[in-house]
């Protein structure tokens, strides 16, 4: 009968593989605890995702009552095919939307069509907005309508602005200033001060930003004057990066020029005369456009 060889193993190695066998085991559990940890996470980042979502919206809801999409929808709807393509394609237009000489300090951000009732300005409001949706710039809109001027108020035009910033680049924004909106909504109702920096700083987030504004004769004097004011300021801060383009009747000029003084040249007019269609219609706008303080 053949005798075994037995081998004796150092007790020294023997600890080693206890504590290799061991050391498999933590590794084994830090896997499944990892996966827990994984699922724990997930649940948590979705309670968090939801949550915010709430949040957001009774931010979005309580910034302003305004909401001009369908106003604009209802306007875009009804513009004829290559309607205003003539205006797209006019320098003071290309200048506006460019943004040409920026380094010489010598463009102007306003760019405003004025007309008499019934030219067609709010079919030119929807032709821009349009084009700048298309073209995927960052963009924000108010159609002003005397119909709606008890909620048409300074503020709610520019919580309307700040809720579109809001709701279509949330990415852009600072958890600072969602905070900030956050504790501000819990003491009561947002103020204009307040309205007014919460939208630019939300701005300072766009290295180019498009506001339009519609029918500015349709909103009351004083709200007016409140409402332009504050555009004023955020457009004479050093850092901003707003562009914006404006509609009203032909009175509304000076008043365009008095809030958006921002070179200190004559206003430069080109009218535009209406040219009829034979069915009732224009193709042409029926007024002028100018930017204020632009340089010859």
């Amino acid at each position: 009968m053949m005798q075994e060889n037995l081998i004796d193993v150092p007790e020294g190695m023997i600890r080693m593989l206890e504590k290799l066998a061991t050391v498999i085991e933590l590794v084994s559990d830090l896997k499944r605890h990892r996966e827990e940890m994984r699922k724990i996470s997930e649940g948590v980042e979705k309670l968090r995702v939801v949550a915010e979502d709430d949040v957001l919206e009774k931010i979005l809801n309580w910034i302003s009552p305004l909401g001009p999409q369908k106003r604009h929808q209802d306007i875009s709807s009804q513009r004829l095919n290559d309607t205003g393509t003539w205006f797209l394609k006019k320098e003071e237009y290309l200048t506006w939307f460019n943004g040409d000489n920026v380094e010489e300090k010598r463009f102007n951000p306003v760019l405003a069509c004025c007309g008499i009732p019934g030219a067609g300005k709010s079919v030119m409001s929807s032709l821009v907005v349009d084009t700048l949706l298309a073209a995927s710039c960052p963009l924000a809109y108010v159609y002003c309508d005397y119909r709606d001027d008890e909620k048409q108020t300074a503020i709610n035009m520019l919580g309307s602005l700040l809720k579109q910033i809001l709701s279509m680049h949330l990415n852009q924004i600072s958890n600072e200033l969602l905070d900030s909106l956050h504790e501000r909504r819990k003491k009561g109702s947002l103020d204009l001060e307040t309205g007014m920096q919460s939208l630019k700083s939300a701005l300072k987030r766009f290295t180019k930003f498009y506001i339009c504004v519609d029918a500015l004769d349709e909103c009351k004097d004083d709200e007016r004057r409140l409402f332009l004011r504050s555009l004023s300021r955020i457009v004479d801060s050093p850092e901003s990066s707003v562009q914006i383009f404006v509609t009203g009747r032909s009175n509304m000029q000076p008043v365009v020029e008095k809030n958006f003084p921002v070179l200190p040249c004559a206003v430069k007019h080109q009218e535009i005369c209406s040219t009829p269609t034979g069915n009732g219609r224009q193709s042409r706008f029926d007024g002028r456009f100018f930017q204020t303080g632009d340089c010859e």
